[in-house]
């Protein structure tokens, strides 16, 4: 008899496709650690709030739960409103024994800080969770050209790999300057100003960048793990809908971790870049680093 398996979920794009995808072929029964928001797992077998971890072990040993897999994103600022907003649930969580553990990993401040926290109360309860991205089949961009269409595409191999690189330069400073929660994955450019960060998922960010007036100059979105992202749970996913977004904001070139990414429906995906000439590119995220320029003594 194969042991009993959990799919503990976030929300976003990756959660989702999990839910949908993962879900059968584990045969877990999923659990919606943060059913918010626009992108929440609403079908999830059983809900809980991430802040109420005694509830989900108390679910895992009453259902002989032997395994546990974590993915997707955990949006702790939106996650805290909802708290704050709902006293019954404050009461909850705050009775909860483990609730203070994970608020003390959220003194770190850092992405993924309150999963941190969670997890370690799993583990020690016997629990040894395992990130959702051993499961799935390899969806990594890949490095270099890796859909080729529209004018950026006609560039010399040599050429586009410089302007990508310095894409990511640019993006990597920019989350220097502007560290989680402020900016996340996505940061779109007009050649080497920013045009938007991602605060609320790239969705969102593509969505506002349709009435941002698109100058001459090649309109690109960067999409990289930032530090300290976990990205075996949250690893940095665009889909058809991500390139749809894309295309009526004026991107020409996406930038893409061709290690830490995942690329969902890549046919389709090729379909829509072909139709609006958007060029595709992955770069290894470990070739590319970045310093921010020392300010002169006053």
């Amino acid at each position: 008899m194969q042991p009993r398996v959990a799919l503990l979920l976030g929300n976003g794009k990756y959660a989702l496709h999990l839910q949908t995808h993962l879900r059968p072929s584990v045969a877990a029964t999923t659990i919606a650690l943060f059913p918010h928001g626009d992108t929440a797992v609403t079908n999830a077998d059983h809900c809980v709030e991430l802040l109420s971890p005694t509830r989900v072990l108390n679910y895992l040993q009453q259902e002989e739960i032997k395994q546990v897999i974590f993915g997707g994103n955990f949006d702790l600022a939106q996650m805290w409103s909802k708290w704050q907003s709902n006293p019954l649930q404050s009461l909850r969580s705050t009775a909860d024994p483990h609730f203070y553990g994970i608020m003390f990993s959220l003194l770190r401040k850092r992405p993924g800080a309150a999963l941190e926290g969670f997890q370690k109360v799993l583990r020690a309860h016997g629990y040894e969770p395992v990130a959702a991205s051993n499961y799935l089949p390899d969806l990594k961009p890949g490095a270099g050209l890796t859909i080729s269409a529209g004018t950026m595409a006609t560039r010399p191999a040599r050429d586009l790999d410089v302007l990508a690189t310095r894409m990511v330069e640019l993006a990597n400073r920019e989350l220097l300057l502007h560290p989680w929660p402020n900016a996340r994955q996505a940061h779109l450019f007009d050649e080497d100003n920013v045009v938007l960060r991602e605060t609320l998922g790239t969705d969102a960010l593509l969505a506002a960048a349709q009435h941002h007036r698109k100058s001459a100059a090649p309109r690109t979105l960067v999409k990289l793990c930032p530090p300290d992202f976990d990205y075996r749970t949250d690893p940095p996913v665009v889909g058809p809908k991500t390139f749809e977004l894309a295309a009526a904001a004026g991107v020409d070139l996406v930038v893409l971790d061709a290690d830490k990414g995942i690329l969902f429906d890549r046919e389709r995906v090729s379909e829509i870049c072909r139709e609006h000439g958007i060029t595709v590119c992955g770069y290894r995220s470990n070739e590319v680093s970045v310093a921010l320029p020392r300010v002169p003594a006053a």
